[in-house]
């Protein structure tokens, strides 16, 4: 009996470490990229733990061009369609809270949604016609995206077609972007590159720094907050951009209600809030986390996120814990108005959804589909930009 079960047994523990071994290279970047390493990019050193596939050589065209795999999953991806018992055309269905005869049993109000067995079913890949790697998203309405990437990649998607006139203009990377209306946004990135659109053209702007921008936050047409290296950047409404706080630590991420509203997150765990007066620290994440990404529905509704971190929600005082999604290095975040918190992870390769509760997997797609980007219109309009050119969209 003893020698009948030692062939099977061996398979099962070859499998087994190959299991753990493929699962370990994707996760942690041994397979392609490392995802945690002091890295010198184009734009000087980074000593912090983040994504070095993201910063290095954000202004390099050969390390930009080496960082992508060519033989990597082609351009096919999830199908947009699913089965008919979840909605039409496959899509989810969502109880609302608000309706008290939206439980199934009668029972009372609930706020839930109904899966496919896969969620990622539910989203359809859209072809951006790039290979660059798409950092951030943002549109004006469902009709007027835009994303941006390496290279100077700035694509328009609106129901004419895709357009890529607008990239290339300069040789910089670009990593955030956002703006308040379909001919005021601002995009930045590598180099202290800033750029505005005025609904027209992508016009170069002066920036008062050369350090790698990560974030840019409109909060009028002629008004926006930036951030990059250890510095806060505000542009006023003459159109000049100048420093107007410096921290000890790198900073990622910016957003702000008003120009007396501003949140701001960085390396080390930090977050810093100003209110139009003075800036001050009010928050350290635990174990000095990376905080990559913050954003916010109001005044009291901040949430925060990093790379191995909880998601966190301000409750006027403090930060509180709302789950961990996983061991994920988040990149990006964004609130839906209903009340839903979506991250996406450049590591795993999962959106992930918060519903008040509890955790949901919504996107979980192929290897190297890191997610840098997410927006989104209304409750059920999310957008996702990731490696390679790709886009992921989930609709009703």
């Amino acid at each position: 009996m003893r020698g009948s079960m030692n062939t099977p047994l061996k398979s099962v523990i070859v499998l087994s470490l190959s299991s753990v071994l493929f699962t370990s290279c994707v996760r942690f970047g041994f397979w392609g990229e490392s995802h945690d390493t002091q890295e010198a990019g184009a734009d000087g050193p980074v000593d912090v733990q983040l994504s070095a596939e993201r910063l290095a050589g954000s202004d390099s065209t050969a390390q930009d061009s080496t960082a992508q795999d060519s033989t990597g999953p082609d351009s096919t991806g999830p199908d947009s369609t699913g089965p008919d018992s979840t909605g039409p055309d496959g899509a989810a269905t969502h109880l609302d809270a608000a309706a008290p005869d939206s439980t199934q049993d009668g029972s009372g109000p609930v706020d839930a949604w109904l899966f496919d067995a896969d969620p990622s079913e539910r989203w359809e890949t859209i072809d951006l016609g790039t290979t660059e790697r798409l950092n951030g998203v943002w549109g004006a309405n469902p009709d007027d995206l835009w994303f941006c990437g390496t290279r100077g990649a700035l694509i328009r998607r609106t129901p004419l077609g895709v357009d890529h006139t607008h990239s290339g203009q300069v040789a910089a990377s670009f990593y955030g972007i956002h703006g308040v209306a379909a001919d005021a946004a601002y995009v930045v990135g590598g180099s202290g590159t800033i750029m505005r659109w005025n609904g027209l053209v992508w016009q170069v702007e002066t920036s008062p720094t050369s350090a790698l921008l990560h974030g840019v936050w409109a909060t009028s047409s002629l008004t926006a907050w930036a951030v990059g290296g250890e510095d806060v950047l505000y542009r006023s409404a003459d159109g000049q951009w100048q420093v107007v706080h410096t921290e000890v630590d790198a900073l990622f991420s910016v957003w702000a209600s008003s120009d007396t509203n501003v949140w701001v997150a960085g390396n080390d765990g930090p977050v810093y809030h100003f209110d139009g007066a003075n800036w001050q620290t009010v928050w350290t994440a635990p174990g000095l986390a990376t905080l990559s990404a913050i954003r916010g529905r109001g005044t009291t509704d901040v949430w925060v996120t990093g790379h191995r971190a909880d998601v966190y929600q301000w409750t006027g005082s403090t930060f509180e814990a709302r789950g961990a999604p996983g061991e994920l290095l988040v990149w990006a975040l964004w609130l839906a108005p209903g009340g839903d918190v979506w991250v996406g992870d450049g590591a795993i390769n999962q959106v992930r959804r918060y519903d008040g509760t509890q955790w949901h997997i919504e996107l979980d797609v192929a290897v190297f589909d890191h997610i840098y980007g997410l927006w989104g219109f209304g409750d059920h309009v999310v957008w996702a930009a990731a490696y390679e050119g790709k886009a992921f969209l989930l609709a009703p």
